[in-house]
């Protein structure tokens, strides 16, 4: 595949402000999306397993933009 993003779901996290904060490009199919309470890791959770040797909850760092 060529596409990075091949399902090209994109995530955007503002704060309260309505400051856009981060762009996130997932990379699995997911479900849900939770923040972590540190506000520094967002989780999307799925129930479309392929390979059971996969893990089923997926972690993206919130570091600052750059």
């Amino acid at each position: 595949m060529k596409d990075p993003f091949p399902w090209g779901n994109t995530v955007e996290v503002y704060d309260w402000e309505g400051v856009k904060q981060h762009i996130i490009h997932l990379d699995k199919l997911g479900q849900e999306i939770m923040l972590s309470k540190d506000s520094k890791t967002l989780y999307l959770y799925s129930d479309f397993i392929d390979d059971e040797t996969e893990p089923y909850i997926y972690s993206y760092d919130l570091s600052p933009l750059k």
